[in-house]
């Protein structure tokens, strides 16, 4: 059997070079503490860094959803029919409340379709809101993984009094999750 062939160099300097950009690798391309934390969460470094940054600022929930989301690929379906195109970006635009933020519809997009699922009518949903229900199933997935993997590391507490309403007492306040996509997203 042939050994895989190693990445070219190009891109593993690059690489070193963006985990020394998120503070995940030292000078001396040693991983830092936050470069162990990253090796341990299932995402791209800087997505990682985001969802770390979340549980500090305590707005992981709509952090865990844009990361997945970001992470695996966008819900929003374009349809092939141009008349429909226009309520497929009127749709999305709906869902941004406002900011104009692709991240806000994504989060926004995926709060309706859990409410929507918990009544039972998630496949109507989705079809209404050009949502594709498969990558919804598998962004709710991910994001358990994720939550439980920062269980796992001691980021977020185990079941019990407090454990997940601690690290989401900004939830809601948009401005804290702004801080949080940047600091993942950075240097972007």
């Amino acid at each position: 059997m042939k050994a895989p062939e190693p990445p070219p160099a190009l891109i593993v300097r690059n690489a070193v070079q963006i985990l020394k950009t998120i503070d995940a690798m030292d000078t001396w391309e040693d991983l830092t503490e936050l470069g162990y934390h990253l090796a341990d969460l299932p995402v791209e470094p800087h997505l990682g860094k985001m969802v770390l940054c979340a549980v500090v600022l305590k707005c992981l929930d709509p952090i865990l959803t844009i990361a997945c989301t970001l992470a695996y690929r966008d819900p929003f379906v374009l349809p092939t029919q141009a008349s429909q195109k226009r309520a497929a970006m009127l749709c999305r635009k709906r869902f941004t409340a406002g900011t104009f933020s692709d991240h806000m519809a994504l989060l926004r997009a995926f709060q309706a379709w859990q409410k929507a699922r918990s009544d039972g009518w998630e496949r109507a949903f989705c079809e209404k809101n050009f949502l594709s229900q498969a990558t919804m199933e598998i962004i709710i997935g991910m994001r358990t993984q994720l939550l439980g993997q920062l269980r796992a590391s001691g980021f977020v507490r185990a079941r019990g009094g407090g454990d997940i309403r601690d690290v989401n007492t900004n939830s809601e306040n948009w401005a804290v999750v702004k801080g949080a996509l940047v600091a993942g997203m950075y240097p972007n």
